[in-house]
């Protein structure tokens, strides 16, 4: 009796690291199968444990039937091999509940990385991944890495930008505000700026500065564009991420249009303690005339 040839290739399967492939009889594809004829019985098997794109999956003692009755030596069964790729996965449970893999917080993978970041508990910031020190992921995103790198598990606080500088550069009306400033966690995107003068009891806010959410060191100036009398004068900034973390500057005081006004450089650690002030009274303005 001339058998029937039948062929059985694994379907391509992904799976985690560590995890095992599906061994269903419905992982395979029988190719010339008989009406009528089922699959009963399959040993699937993968070839390795190693994270690869090119893993394989083998297939053997497969059992057909026709109803009750067994039929499978009614076949001439070429088996193909299938494929599997296996991936390293690790998921941050982000805030101050972040878990990297022990034992293996650098390590070469010459495949997929995924990176999985779920939502931040209440009262958490959200976190991100960094891998060969750039950061890849954001809270609530899947991300796939292809090739060779290496992968640190390390936890980035998505908290507030950081304010590197500021500085104000007075005119005889007018005043420009430079901001150095980054974000290393969702990105910065927005700069807002503020002022007025010494008396006034509400500030003045300039045109917001956006931008596309960058991790980068940003450095963004601002003018007044206005006519300003002399006097002392009150600046702030509001830095904000695309994650909606704000950073607000310290207040920084200088004087504009007095002879003695000097450029103000401001950085994080000394706001508003390296300006010369002019008080606003009556007296010192006597004093400027003489």
């Amino acid at each position: 009796m001339l058998k029937r040839e039948l062929q059985i290739t694994p379907r391509e399967q992904d799976i985690e690291y560590g995890q095992d492939i599906s061994k269903l009889v419905s992982d395979v594809i029988a190719t010339n199968l008989v009406d009528g004829h089922t699959i009963t019985e399959i040993t699937l098997a993968k070839d390795g444990s190693s994270v690869t794109d090119n893993g394989t999956i083998t297939a053997s003692d497969a059992t057909i039937k026709a109803g009750d009755n067994d039929v499978t030596s009614n076949y001439s069964i070429i088996y193909n091999i299938g494929k599997v790729k296996i991936y390293y996965s690790s998921t941050f449970v982000t805030g101050d509940h972040c878990v990297s893999r022990p034992s293996e917080t650098k390590k070469s993978y010459d495949s997929n990385l995924r990176l999985n970041v779920i939502e931040p508990l209440e009262g958490y910031s959200a976190k991100g991944w960094k891998v060969n020190d750039n950061i890849v992921g954001r809270s609530n995103e899947t991300i796939t890495i292809d090739g060779s790198y290496t992968y640190l598990s390390e936890c980035i606080d998505d908290i507030a930008p950081t304010l590197i500088n500021l500085e104000v550069d007075p005119e005889d009306d007018d005043f420009t505000v430079t901001v150095k400033t980054q974000d290393l966690g969702s990105g910065t995107t927005k700069i807002e700026w503020f002022y007025k003068k010494c008396g006034s009891e509400t500030y003045t806010e300039l045109p917001q500065t956006t931008f596309e959410p960058t991790n980068e060191i940003v450095e963004k100036s601002k003018n007044t564009g206005a006519c300003l009398s002399y006097g002392t004068y009150y600046v702030y900034v509001k830095i904000t991420d695309e994650a909606g973390n704000v950073r607000t500057s310290e207040t920084s005081k200088f004087d504009l249009g007095f002879p003695t006004t000097d450029k103000v450089n401001v950085n994080s650690s000394n706001v508003g303690t390296t300006c010369k002030s002019l008080e606003c009274s009556l007296n010192e303005l006597l004093q400027y005339f003489k």
